[in-house]
């Protein structure tokens, strides 16, 4: 089976799989196109006789920031960046629910207002919590 876009009247339809190309009507301008997809500069359309959906290379992207990494995975970024001491004399001086949370809490959240205040307490700014949160998740 092969993907191809339905186009009438110059604008896309949808996109259905056929085993062959199904013929174009030219007295109703309908067209059928196959479809390619590759990646580069972002485009969809009709590109010589196929339909491109063309994406960014995804390697060119920059990572996603994670929504949430363990406890181990932010403590082990945090020694990796000189960091896990500050941040434990940080907890170690704050009120007990804090103290609880950072020993028992199952994820650490990116968003969450306690991380991003320890965060500030530290000299990490949204920037740099965000790349300690990448590295994180990778460890």
């Amino acid at each position: 089976m092969t993907e191809f876009a339905l186009v009438v009247g110059g604008k896309f339809q949808e996109m259905r799989n056929y085993a062959e190309r199904p013929p174009n009507i030219a007295h109703k301008n309908v067209e059928w196109y196959p479809v390619i997809r590759r990646h580069g500069e972002p485009f969809v359309g009709v590109d010589g006789d196929t339909w491109a959906v063309v994406t960014v290379d995804p390697s060119t992207l920059p990572p996603t920031v994670p929504d949430s990494v363990s406890p181990r995975q932010a403590r082990l970024a945090l020694l990796n960046i000189g960091k896990l001491d500050a941040a434990n004399a940080v907890v170690a001086q704050s009120s007990d629910e804090i103290k609880i949370a950072w020993e028992f809490s199952t994820q650490i959240v990116r968003d969450d207002p306690g991380v991003i205040a320890l965060g500030s307490m530290i000299g990490l700014d949204s920037a740099a919590l965000d790349k300690l949160f990448i590295s994180a998740a990778v460890l």
